[in-house]
């Protein structure tokens, strides 16, 4: 027992022979204890084990602030009450920096690496925190320089990043809001565990036993043996990034311009013989040109200053002659975690060395030096917070989630000599409170001691120019996100070295992958305990957005009409279907969301009665922002990431926003972030290719006033896959009729065959069951082919285009046609099949004498349940005339410009949906 080998005695010492329910010390039991007290004793109990559905995404924070405005130098830290009466178990602090009109995020980092000593710049603000507030400190000048920021890049020849934004620091003034996350916010950790670390436990490995890469990894500190008791028990967390623990000396100043004297004697150092790459010397040797110069026209240098910001820190000059404070040193932590059920904690010795005393570990050299004595955690020296601890109790954290909240994903590998990616777009807008942006660095295989381990990228450089470092910087907005790798010789994408962890494991990589990762934050406002079957709908959320714009002013009964229907359907309720309303014209207004009416229908029907057109433009980017926003919101009663929900548009498609590119990416958002839209196109003329836009799918846009139609696909798609109450009705036999009379031009006779080829093809492509049928007219109509030809598209569209114009006759006689496609067109001699849905398509201009005779012979068709739709291609044409014979205005399909995606629309129409509601379990 007293010989045992080091790993399982560490492990005994690291109270990892005890059951835990939560970490900590002094809250162990025997196996067997564990075993008689909760499993048996659950089991025994009246509810017994109860198995219950666990979270598999991460979700919104229980707790997310204001903006803060801070500024280092000025602010030492800032305190945010977050009242959640327990631990996060996951912290994120933003520190938000406005340069040239655009808002960029910097990560907070977990711990400080840097003191005030040296006046070479560096960013930061570092947080703590407990059960009730998270504590923000920034840097302030101590005894020395204000070197630091709030944000830096690492310019200046240590880092290299994005040439085009001109973005360094370090930045003084910003805005700083954090974020906190409790274990009821995440799934189940897939790790958990705990340690406890001092100096003399200065290096961990443990096994995770996971076959994968978790996806969320916390390890927290808390803090023990503060420098300031008041911060024992509040949590650090484990950073990951590396300073040097002892530097090739390059002497002290002693000259009051501290800055430049410093960087001279440390060129002349370098030159007289210690072993740097030549790249630093240029470094330094561009810097003492820049001091030269600037100082040559009368003024007093200072390098940290950025011409961007409104008020540049002071430079530090008034510093006295003293010695730097030799080997000021703090511990830190480093986590990183691997695919190979590895799990190492790195505990680290940081030392700055300027003098070439060497101090002694654990003792002091002066008053000041007091707190820099070895610890866990370390906000000292150059920083509001001005306190170290020594040790803590760890807990290392890890979650699998849900990878379908991955919105966007995309790796790349980094080394110092190739080129950088200094910034990756995003597909599309991701907000500061909705998403969570990660960075990971991953160390190829085979590299070195920690090959294929992960640790997270940084959010501000405190690198200096004498010590070695790692980490690579990223910088993010709505729109993307920007690197910054290092450049001097000093540094690497990662580097553990000299006592950190005593040495061992000791690493420094060139080449590295960086993964970034932007995942969506589900809300958790509502408890789904409804057990779903085969044939009851889920849960769903249903969003009306109304056009009551000017251009659909005349249309708002049928709209009004159109959701009444719909809703009257529909069973409402908690644990149901829920219903709001927006209407937009100019601006989008909330008529009533998810709470107001208590899902009390008759409320509801009464409501959408009221709704009153309006007079103003159509801005449908509003409208679908503000759609977004309350299916998010809890408080307005939607249920959130997890439940179906819908938005159902209704507008004719004809939006005022000039930029068609802005719609199209507010609609790919909004379906990007889960939303599902309904089109369904209602006014005096439609735009089938918009409707599209918006929907996303043919399938998704539908035909006013099919009230039926979209109630059976909302039914369909909140059931269970393997419920077959819902059926798809495919029968269809279409007659396509051509106008071929002689006064048309070449190219619009051509235009309209290769609408018809378009229409075939993508008809075919959607409905296995469709036939088809030509019939050409001018002055008499004559059938090309029958139903019965065909259902191989190739031959169908060789057979259309046999057909020239009519070389006689320049009249036409529509209506008759029409009479004789009823006659002739589907009888069961031609294919035609009994139980098929029938359709007419009608090619043509619409130039037409007969109008009104036209327009009567649709509505006789309508008596035999055939229905008439127009094709509309060219550059003759009249759409009055078609809109005055048709049923409806979106009976109307536009080929503009060869864009055919408007027959997306028609194929998905020729398929019906029929759900057998009477079989729908315990449902209408």
């Amino acid at each position: 027992m007293l010989q045992l080998p080091e790993t399982i005695r560490s492990a005994f010492t690291g109270d990892e022979f005890a059951f835990k329910q939560t970490p900590g010390h002094f809250n162990g039991m025997w196996t067997d204890m564990a075993t008689e007290k909760n499993i048996l004793k659950d089991s025994k109990g009246s509810g017994g084990i109860v198995a219950t559905e666990q979270r598999e995404t991460i979700s919104k924070p229980s707790f997310e602030s204001a903006w803060y405005d801070v500024a280092a130098q000025v602010d030492r830290i800032q305190s945010i009450q977050h009242n959640l009466q327990d631990y996060p178990v996951k912290v994120d602090v933003q520190v938000k920096i406005r340069h040239n009109n655009t808002d960029y995020i910097f990560t907070a980092s977990r711990s400080s690496q840097r003191d005030d000593d040296s006046n070479i710049p560096y960013g930061g603000a570092v947080y703590i925190y407990n059960q009730n507030e998270i504590i923000v400190t920034f840097p302030v000048r101590y005894n020395q320089n204000s070197a630091g920021g709030l944000a830096y890049t690492g310019s200046y020849g240590l880092y290299q990043g994005p040439t085009n934004t001109n973005l360094r620091g370090p930045y003084f003034k910003g805005k700083v809001k954090a974020r906190a996350w409790l274990f009821s916010d995440l799934p189940t950790a897939s790790i958990n565990m705990s340690v406890y670390m001092n100096k003399n436990l200065n290096y961990k490995e443990l096994n995770h036993t996971l076959s994968f890469y978790p996806d969320i990894m916390s390890v927290q500190i808390k803090l023990k043996e503060c420098s300031k008791q008041t911060y024992d028990g509040y949590i650090a967390e484990a950073e990951a990034k590396v300073i040097e623990t002892q530097t090739q000396n390059p002497g002290p100043s002693t000259s009051n311009d501290g800055n430049h004297d410093a960087i001279i004697t440390m060129l002349r150092s370098i030159q007289d013989g210690q072993k740097k790459q030549s790249e630093d010397i240029k470094s330094l040797k561009d810097r003492v040109k820049d001091i030269e110069e600037y100082e040559g026209e009368g003024y007093n240098y200072d390098d940290n200053f950025d011409e961007e910001e409104e008020n540049p820190h002071e430079d530090g000059g008034g510093q006295d002659n003293e010695i730097e404070p030799p080997a000021k040193k703090h511990l830190e932590y480093l986590l990183n975690y691997q695919n190979h059920n590895k799990l190492e904690i790195r505990k680290g010795l940081w030392t700055l060395q300027w003098s070439k005393v060497t101090d002694i570990p654990n003792q002091s050299r002066n008053q000041d030096d007091e707190l820099h004595q070895l610890g866990i955690f370390g906000a000292g020296d150059g920083w509001g917070l001005n306190v170290y601890c020594k040790g803590g109790d760890v807990s290392i954290l890890g979650w699998e989630t849900d990878k379908s909240n991955v919105m966007f994903q995309t790796n790349f590998t980094v080394t110092k000599n190739n080129v950088p990616e200094p910034s990756i777009k995003f597909p599309r807008k991701y907000d500061f409170s909705n998403y969570l942006i990660t960075v990971q660095v991953r160390i190829p295989d085979g590299d070195g001691n920690n090959a294929n381990m992960i640790f997270n990228a940084v959010g501000s450089s405190v690198a200096t120019e004498t010590a070695r470092f790692g980490g690579i910087v990223f910088v993010y907005t709505t729109r993307e996100i920007l690197f910054w790798k290092p450049k001097s010789s000093l540094g690497h994408m990662v580097y553990i070295g000299g006592v950190w962890g005593s040495g061992l494991s000791s690493q420094f990589s060139d080449t590295v992958q960086v993964i970034v990762s932007v995942v969506y934050l589900s809300d958790h406002c509502f408890s789904n305990n409804v057990t779903v079957t085969e044939c009851i709908p889920e849960l769903t959320d249903l969003l009306f957005v109304i056009d009551t714009s000017q251009s659909n002013s005349n249309n708002i009964n049928q709209s009004k009409d159109f959701v009444y229907n719909l809703v009257s359907k529909l069973t409402l309720g908690i644990n149901e279907f829920q219903v709001a309303v927006i209407t937009f014209s100019s601006n989008p207004t909330i008529e009533f969301d998810f709470n107001d009416f208590d899902n009390d229908k008759t409320s509801i029907l009464l409501s959408i009665q009221t709704i009153k057109a309006g007079n103003r433009s159509t801005n449908i980017i509003k409208a679908l922002n503000l759609a977004e926003a309350v299916l998010r919101n809890c408080s307005m009663g939607a249920r959130g990431n997890g439940i179906m929900q819908f938005v159902v548009l209704l507008t004719d498609g004809l939006f005022s926003d000039r930029n068609q590119n802005s719609i199209n990416n507010a609609a790919t958002d909004f379906r990007n972030n889960g939303g599902r839209i309904l089109s369904v196109g209602i006014g005096d003329s439609i735009s089938h290719t918009n409707l599209l836009k918006m929907s996303g799918r043919g399938d998704y846009v539908f035909h006013f006033p099919d009230v039926e139609e979209i109630y059976n696909s909302i039914i369909k798609d909140s059931l269970h896959s393997s419920c077959t109450n819902c059926v798809m009705k495919l029968k269809t036999d279409i007659i396509i009729m051509m106008d071929t009379r002689k006064n048309q031009s070449f190219d619009n006779y051509r235009s309209r065959q290769i609408a018809l080829e378009q229409l075939i093809t993508k008809t075919v492509a959607v409905n296995p069951d469709v036939l088809f049928g030509m019939t050409v007219f001018s002055d008499e109509p004559d059938i090309l082919f029958n139903l019965s030809l065909s259902k191989n598209k190739h031959e169908l569209i060789a057979k259309m285009y046999q057909v020239n114009k009519d070389r006689t006759f320049s009249t036409i006689n529509t209506s008759h046609a029409l009479q004789y496609v009823l006659e002739k067109g589907f009888e069961a001699t031609t294919g035609a099949r009994p139980a098929s849905r029938k359709l007419i398509i009608l090619v043509a201009n619409g130039d037409w004498l007969d109008v009104y005779d036209i327009k009567m012979k649709v509505k006789y068709l309508s008596n035999f349940n055939i229905e008439v739709f127009g094709l509309l291609s060219g550059t003759d044409l009249h759409f009055d005339s078609f809109y005055e014979i048709l049923e409806y205005p979106n009976d109307l399909f536009y080929i503009s410009d060869e864009d055919f995606s408007a027959l997306d629309v028609f194929s998905s129409l020729t398929v019906k949906i029929k759900c057998n509601a009477t079989h729908l379990q315990n449902y209408g």
